[in-house]
C-alpha cells in the first residue's frame, strides 16, 4: 500500500511540474512599440485621393412629385462609396453652394453610388416643383485618407475645399 501511495504522489508531482512548465512557457508578454512616421504616399490606385468635375444638367426626369437627374462620374469607385465621400455644389452666379440646397419649400438634394451622382429636386409640401432647367454642378470626390488628413476643413465650403485640394476652376 505504501508503494502505491508513493507512486500516486510521485505521479501527481510530475504531472503538476509538467503542467506548470507547459503553462508558463506558453505565456508571452505583449509589448506595443510607438508608431513610426507616416510613410510616403503610395502609387495611384483605383481610388483617387480626390477628384472634381463640373457638369451641366439640363435634362430632368419627372418622378412622382419630384425631378431627378443622374450624372455619370467614373471616379466614384466602390472604395469611395465604402470609405470616402462625395460633395456636390450647385452654381448660383459666380458662387458655389453646398448641397443640399433649400430655398423656401424647394430643395435640391443628391445621393451617390458606384459611378453616379443622383440629383433630386422636390417641394416639402409634396407638390411638383417647376422643372429645375439648366443647372451647373461641381462634384468633388474625396478619399477617406484625404478627409482624415484635413480634419479642420469645412467640406461644405467650396473655397476651403478648393484650397486644401488645390483645385483649379
Amino acid at each position: 500500500m505504501k508503494i502505491f501511495l508513493y507512486s500516486a504522489k510521485l505521479s501527481t508531482l510530475v504531472l503538476g511540474i509538467v503542467t506548470s512548465i507547459v503553462f508558463l512557457s506558453s505565456c508571452t508578454k505583449e509589448t506595443t512599440a510607438p508608431a513610426g512616421p507616416r510613410g510616403p504616399e503610395g502609387p495611384a490606385g483605383a481610388s483617387p485621393l480626390y477628384g472634381v468635375g463640373t457638369f451641366t444638367v439640363s435634362t430632368w426626369t419627372q418622378s412622382g412629385a419630384s425631378w431627378t437627374a443622374d450624372i455619370y462620374v467614373s471616379q466614384i469607385t466602390q472604395n469611395i462609396v465604402d470609405y470616402g465621400t462625395v460633395q456636390v455644389f450647385v452654381q448660383y452666379g459666380a458662387e458655389w453652394w453646398a448641397m443640399p440646397d433649400i430655398n423656401g419649400i424647394n430643395s435640391m438634394q443628391y445621393g451617390y453610388k458606384l459611378g453616379y451622382v443622383s440629383l433630386y429636386n422636390s417641394n416639402s409640401n409634396g407638390t411638383l416643383p417647376t422643372n429645375p432647367g439648366t443647372k451647373v454642378f461641381k462634384v468633388v470626390i474625396i478619399s477617406q485618407m484625404k478627409k482624415k488628413d484635413n480634419p479642420n476643413v469645412n467640406w461644405n465650403n467650396y473655397n476651403e475645399v478648393k484650397k486644401v485640394l488645390n483645385l483649379k476652376d
